[in-house]
């Protein structure tokens, strides 16, 4: 727990060998049960995350829309009232040369100001339930004394002049970010990676078109350290 506060992220190699991600995850924190939360929306607890190629007219996911390409820093679910706090992420089959980034929000929040962050707001592209939220959503709000960063090219849109400034200049200046960010592998069966989903970002890098990677996602409401 010290080293999420920290850090944003703690690494697992090898993790819980023999436990089911859902078990596994339970015995750090409290899983979210996105089928009980989320009904009718045919999204698992646990999600099975597959490299492939891109899916003609659907949007619904990253891997639709990139396919194999490098997936583009974003936090997850940010179109939800109040995005899961953790996500956790464990090897099934790894990929050489695959990495996942993981990029404080602070940087963005350096560069837009903390006033200037809260001032942009945004709305979801595809509002469809009660968490999935048709409201405003601030680029960064206060939740509880905690606060949310939110940031998603694909399923954001901007709701203000400030909201379209920050998506303008996010998405032109992708490429800086890149060095900015740490790198794991999950190469590694039950090799896993525990994000705070509040305060930092993530990205995947390109898939080769030869490699099968295989990840799976849960999500984590608290953490028990």
């Amino acid at each position: 727990m010290r080293d999420l506060e920290k850090f944003g992220s703690v690494y697992l190699p090898k993790w819980c060998e023999g436990l089911s991600l859902q078990d596994a995850g339970a015995t750090i924190g409290k899983v979210l049960n996105v089928q009980e939360l989320w009904p009718g929306a045919a999204v698992p607890t646990v999600q099975r995350l597959e490299a492939r190629e891109p899916a003609a007219g659907s949007g619904r996911r990253y891997s639709d829309i990139y396919g194999r390409k490098r997936f583009p820093f974003h936090t997850d679910l940010a179109q939800w009232a109040i995005p899961p706090r953790y996500l956790l992420l464990r090897c099934v089959n790894g990929a050489v040369g695959v990495r996942t980034g993981v990029l404080d929000a602070a940087y963005f929040i350096n560069i837009f100001g903390r006033a200037g962050a809260k001032r942009a707001l945004f709305r979801s592209r595809n509002p469809i339930s009660s968490i999935s939220s048709g409201g405003i959503l601030p680029l960064l709000e206060d939740k509880g004394g905690r606060e949310i960063f939110r940031w998603d090219p694909e399923f954001l849109l901007p709701a203000n002049a400030s909201a379209a400034e920050v998506r303008d200049k996010i998405i032109k200046g992708e490429l800086s970010f890149i060095n900015q960010a740490e790198y794991f592998s999950l190469l590694q069966p039950n090799d896993a990676l525990v994000i705070d989903n509040w305060r930092y970002l993530h990205c995947r890098t390109e898939v080769p078109g030869d490699a099968e990677r295989v990840i799976e996602r849960i999500y984590l409401t608290e953490f028990h350290g």
